[in-house]
């Protein structure tokens, strides 16, 4: 038991002096940095989008859906539905 507490203990500890919240306070080379600015302004320009509005949306059969499911789980909902 204190075996996998204490190597828990031991890796926060090496990961709060290995990891650091900006590339800028990191120990790495330039093009590295100026890749990893790139790749948060890149995932920064994708979030907040929204979905165009299809045409008649004001009745509920032409809504778009968002599904929180993941693919197994819809074919298991499909089989699971066909069968009853």
């Amino acid at each position: 038991m204190y075996i996998t507490g204490s190597l828990g203990v031991a890796w926060a500890f090496i990961w709060l002096l290995v990891v650091y919240p900006s590339p800028d306070q990191a120990n790495i080379g330039d093009e590295e940095r100026r890749l990893l600015r790139e790749q948060v302004e890149a995932a920064q320009n994708r979030t907040g989008q929204s979905q165009s509005k299809k045409p008649g949306a004001t009745e509920c059969e032409n809504h778009r859906t968002i599904s929180l499911m993941s693919h197994t789980l819809k074919l298991l909902l499909k089989i699971l539905l066909t069968r009853i």
